[in-house]
């Protein structure tokens, strides 16, 4: 996501489909935060009792009144409020795709860590190596329908369905997009 113009109303934030602003991100809640655009074009965000917090430029919150330029972050995945299109009878603001607070790579990096089980961790090392589920049942001398309930389990766990679906939040660059 590069970004979306804010309309008036409320808007979710999160890791579900349901969300307007939807962010694929394991440190993302499914319904993570509440942004509310008023008629007086003031833009507020609300964190919704989230795991891993709102921040706005790097303060938490639990509901703040955003301004130009800010940046607010959901779990580690950062944006900037930006003015777009402004005229005399129009005003929209935008949120804007800013930064990750970390680079990541294919691999089971601490984040992982803190979610998975070991034997997860196992799985799911191999299947980001483009093993199939009946090579690693093989080379962790595990049965096949193991390896599927931990794959399953691991899916759950990072709200995905599939392999690539799973395997993208861990491909991303840093910076701004």
């Amino acid at each position: 996501m590069t970004g979306c113009v804010l309309c008036p109303g409320e808007t979710y934030v999160g890791r579900t489909i349901d969300c307007g602003i939807l962010i694929p991100d394991v440190s993302i809640s499914r319904r993570h935060a509440l942004v509310t655009v008023t008629d007086t074009e003031a833009v507020t965000v609300t964190d919704l009792e989230s795991l891993n917090g709102t921040f706005v430029d790097d303060s938490p919150v639990d509901s703040s009144v955003l301004l130009y330029g800010q940046v607010v972050r959901f779990g580690r995945v950062s944006f900037r409020l930006i003015a777009v299109n402004v005229s005399d009878d129009e005003f929209n603001w935008e949120i804007s795709t800013y930064k990750t607070t970390n680079s990541r790579e294919i691999s089971t990096a601490d984040e992982t860590g803190e979610i998975l089980s070991p034997a997860q961790k196992r799985v799911f090392d191999l299947l980001a190596k483009g093993l199939r589920k009946k090579e690693v049942a093989e080379q962790l001398h595990l049965s096949y329908h193991t390896v599927h309930a931990h794959t399953r389990e691991i899916y759950r766990l990072f709200g995905v369905h599939s392999r690539a679906e799973l395997l993208s939040y861990f491909i991303r660059d840093d910076g701004v997009q």
